[in-house]
């Protein structure tokens, strides 16, 4: 099986290489993603959170686990999360491409002693070379959603060797964690979910004021952590129901940050 996920690839790697190179977010972290720039580390703990809401879940634990471990990494995939990590002041690495000789590379180069994976990330050759290696992967703050459950089901007779090598899943919900035993894990408990912990900054004075005089006697929604195409349809929903209620009021909150601008445009579009 690895063998096959390794040949696809290989043949889908130009995809992918154009993928990449032709975003400006994901260009700037491709050369970190290749394995090209590594600090060479006696033994340290990764901690892999993909982006900015799962490095928020584990940022209090992260920090615990610091006070006896000052040798540990935490891997992003995208760049919102690294300036997230390190305005923490927390060692960041991006995550590699899951490649042999890039993941190779970047295991050889940190030799972690344990990885620990937030939510989920499936790299399967990450994964089995983790194994090889003897490195404890565990899943922290587990969930596979209904989407992803049905994918990797209808692939059992791929992912399931994968899923069998991780070491511990420590589920959201038992939902969650019984979703991970028949995908393959042999050893899930339920922990509960790790976003729950977080703590909420206190809003600045400032802002609290803006809020305030904006929702003052009013009545509204919030449409929060939205994706591409979904503000047109938000936004057309909202004229709609200015049409009756002129005085509604709509907070929209993209999900990546770095598309605000992008966002306002599509705002004005719709003479909002």
């Amino acid at each position: 099986m690895l063998i096959l996920y390794v040949f696809l690839e290989i043949l889908l790697f130009p995809f992918v290489l154009i993928y990449v190179l032709t975003g400006s977010n994901t260009r700037k972290s491709f050369l970190f993603r290749m394995g090209i720039y590594l600090p060479k580390q006696r033994e340290t703990i990764l901690f892999h959170t993909v982006s900015v809401g799962e490095f928020l879940a584990a940022r209090n634990l992260i920090k615990k686990i610091m006070e006896e471990n000052k040798d540990i990494f935490v891997s992003t995939v995208t760049l919102t999360g690294r300036e997230m990590v390190l305005k923490e002041k927390l060692p960041h690495i991006f995550f590699p491409f899951d490649f042999p000789i890039i993941v190779e590379r970047f295991l050889d180069s940190l030799n972690p002693k344990v990885v620990f994976i937030f939510e989920t990330e499936i790299w399967p050759y990450f994964i089995f070379k983790c194994s090889k290696k003897k490195i404890p992967l565990i899943i922290i703050n587990g969930r596979i959603s209904d989407k992803s459950f049905k994918r990797y089901k209808k692939l059992s007779f791929f992912f399931k060797p994968f899923f069998e090598k991780i070491e511990l899943v420590l589920a959201q919900s038992k939902e969650d964690a019984e979703r991970f035993e028949v995908l393959g894990a042999k050893k899930v408990k339920v922990c509960g979910n790790l976003k729950f912990d977080i703590k909420i900054k206190e809003i600045p004075e400032e802002i609290r004021k803006i809020y305030d005089k904006f929702v003052e006697g009013r009545e509204g929604w919030v449409a929060g952590s939205t994706l591409k195409g979904e503000e047109e349809i938000i936004l057309k929903a909202h004229k709609e129901i200015l049409k009756e209620n002129p005085g509604f009021f709509l907070i929209l909150a993209p999900r990546h940050p770095e598309r605000a601008q992008e966002v306002e445009k599509i705002i004005s579009d719709f003479d909002l």
